[in-house]
């Protein structure tokens, strides 16, 4: 199953799913950022900020992966009938 995922990461990414793989970069970044700021920045801050930030770094790390994980792959090739010689 490793092995298929690593597989999967190498092959290309469509284009929509390259757009959705940087939303979820940017919304992880921003939730690490909250919640760093909060943690070590000693100012007193409301829990559901906190959340937020929690939420929006699992999310957009979520968003992330599974974005990579996407593959541009062609369609099955459906057999074309023989043609009829007159």
């Amino acid at each position: 199953m490793l092995k298929e995922a690593i597989e999967r990461a190498q092959k290309p990414t469509p284009p929509f799913w390259k757009k959705v793989r940087k939303a979820g970069i940017v919304l992880a970044a921003i939730g690490t950022g909250i919640v760093t700021t909060v943690m070590t920045g000693g100012i007193a801050a409301p829990a559901w900020l906190t959340t937020l930030g929690y939420v929006l770094a699992g999310a957009g790390a979520t968003m992330a992966t599974t974005a990579s994980l996407a593959v541009d792959e062609e369609p099955p090739q459906v057999p074309q009938p023989p043609k009829l010689q007159k």
